[in-house]
């Protein structure tokens, strides 16, 4: 790092001190410098002296960039899974997990990255320890990167202001943490071993008018990134198409290349374009639509889009398959962004299958030819039957799959209503487990309880017993753990007596509880589950809300 780059930071950490704001600085030791002076950077110079990125225009962004070519890519590109991406390739330790959080209590101060770590005593890492308490890291903004970011999502110190909503597997040990607001999106290139008091992004694409770019799916052979919009909103928005960004990792500033999807209302009048979903297999993007109203079934269509040799989609060459396994507005699981399907491509000895998630069910698809062909997963029932979900859960938020890639894990949105049972004789327990599946031959393997039943029937004795009326945003796997997160949009985790995060011993397929009542009199008072921030004054007594997390090996 230079010196003069070196005296900035300086300046701009000592600005933060004395505003009351979280300190951050980049570290001396980081990797994370600036493009050297003869690198090309994008954009202008304007009448300020401030380097300016050169976005398409509003209207060029409506109307969708054209393919360059129709010529099909023949490549065989996938999305990253074990096989072909070194978040799995490397797994043999017991790593950490990223988590995006607030910065500040009450819903406030924009979204901070923390770390967990799990090899010992699982702990969380401290990015200054300088204050008091656990701290986590911001996102800092260098000034040839803020042209990508909306400007109310960056602070006067440079510092990150926005709302993480996802985190994807990148390149060669690199992640993408993914953003949006009301003004656009932006998808940041990391470092996840980063150690300083703030993450310097290795690249920024902006995503214009994405309100929440969530899910997302990287290429090592195209070198691209894939990003829907899962938000439902009003059209001419990031839900009408995708956006394709070019991935360079040298520290430039780029601009996602939006493509419009253009198919309308191909299932009944109601039919929207909502992707929730997306998978990368043999050149071909899968995208999982919602096709209807918030306040009708959600009939899923899946859209098989192949790409051309560019990497770009062609929507006019694309085919399409009803799933008849809706999304629904269910009691206990109302509907909103983060009730959302799932869609995953995987490789078994038998050949791909396409894994669909509706609130019920999950069905599994032959991709041997172009034709999807249903798979009967339960012979024993009359016709071709899917997976049901309804003892474990209701939703498919999200598959992940475990770091050997033996195993494949389906995280339900909310509660069953159909496996109870008692609590001291009087309350009912509903089940809420995570699912796993074998990937060599796609059967059920094992189930893992992420609502702490086991520890609700050791509270002998209790006058109240702890509430964990949760529903899930986001959960992540590892080699011996898994992390999820609740789904709040309010000032609260979403977990209930769950606490910040929840992390499940996959040994023992069951919550960790890190609390435990001394007194059984106040044993529904406690959050059983991790707490991040310990030893932070500003969170003593409040909750996370969380709404992103990955494993790292």
């Amino acid at each position: 790092m230079n010196t003069t780059l070196k005296a900035t930071v300086f300046i701009l950490a000592t600005l933060i001190i004395l505003t009351g704001c979280e300190q951050t600085r980049r570290s001396s030791d980081s990797h994370h410098n600036a493009p050297p002076n003869d690198t090309p950077r994008p954009g202008f110079i304007d009448d300020s002296g401030t380097r300016r990125l050169d976005p398409p225009t509003i209207l060029e962004q409506q109307e969708g960039k054209t393919p360059s070519t129709k010529d099909r890519a023949t490549g065989g590109a996938k999305s990253a899974r074990p096989g072909n991406n070194w978040l799995y390739d490397t797994a043999s330790k017991e790593g950490f997990f990223l988590v995006a959080a607030s910065s500040a209590p009450l819903y406030k101060g924009g979204d901070m990255i923390r770390r967990i770590d799990l090899a010992g005593k699982i702990s969380e890492f401290d990015y200054d320890q300088t204050n008091d308490g656990k701290q986590g890291a911001f996102i800092y903004i260098p000034d040839e990167m803020r042209p990508a970011i909306p400007t109310h999502n960056v602070d006067a110190a440079g510092l990150f202001s926005g709302r993480i909503c996802g985190f994807v597997p990148g390149p060669n040990k690199t992640i993408f943490a993914l953003a949006g607001s009301v003004e656009g999106g932006v998808a940041f290139l990391l470092d996840p071993y980063e150690k300083a008091q703030a993450f310097t992004p290795l690249q920024a694409i902006s995503l214009p008018r994405a309100t929440r770019p969530c899910r997302a799916v990287y290429s090592d052979t195209l070198k691209k990134l894939y990003v829907v919009d899962v938000t439902q909103t009003e059209a001419k928005n990031g839900q009408e198409g995708i956006y394709v960004a070019d991935i360079y990792g040298d520290n430039r500033t780029t601009t996602a290349s939006f493509y419009v999807f253009g198919v309308k209302h191909k299932i009944n009048s109601h039919s929207i374009n909502n992707f929730q979903g997306l998978d990368l297999y043999n050149d071909t993007l899968y995208l999982l639509s919602g096709n209807a109203r918030f306040d009708a079934e959600w009939e899923a269509v899946v859209y098989q889009v192949p790409l051309n040799t560019a990497g770009e989609p062609l929507f006019d060459s694309l085919s399409y398959t009803r799933t008849h396994n809706p999304i629904m507005r269910v009691q206990g699981c109302g509907m909103s962004s983060w009730n959302i399907g799932a869609i995953a491509a995987i490789d078994t000895a038998d050949g791909p299958i396409l894994l669909t998630t509706g609130t019920n069910t999950t069905i599994a698809w032959d991709m041997s030819s172009s034709e999807l062909k249903k798979i009967d997963l339960n012979p024993n029932m009359p016709g071709i039957q899917g997976f049901n979900l309804e003892k474990n859960g209701r939703g498919g938020l999200k598959f992940n799959y475990a770091p050997k890639g033996d195993l494949i894990f389906q995280l339900p949105h909310c509660r069953s209503e159909k496996n109870k049972i008692k609590i001291a004789g009087t309350t009912d327990m509903l089940a809420f487990n995570i699912m796993s599946f074998t990937t060599k031959n796609f059967k059920p393997a094992d189930v893992y309880d992420a609502g702490y039943r086991e520890l609700l029937l050791s509270l002998k004795g209790a006058a109240y017993f702890p509430q964990f009326s949760m529903t899930f945003a986001d959960f992540s796997v590892g080699t011996k753990h898994i992390a999820v997160l609740g789904a709040s949009e309010s000032n609260i985790s979403g977990l209930s007596a769950g606490g910040d995060v929840i992390i499940i011993d996959r040994q023992k397929k069951t919550p960790i509880a890190f609390d435990r009542p001394k007194d059984m009199r106040r044993a529904h008072e406690i959050r059983y589950g991790f707490k991040l921030a310990q030893g932070d004054a500003q969170f003593e007594g409040a909750e996370q809300n969380s709404r992103a997390v990955i494993w790292i090996p």
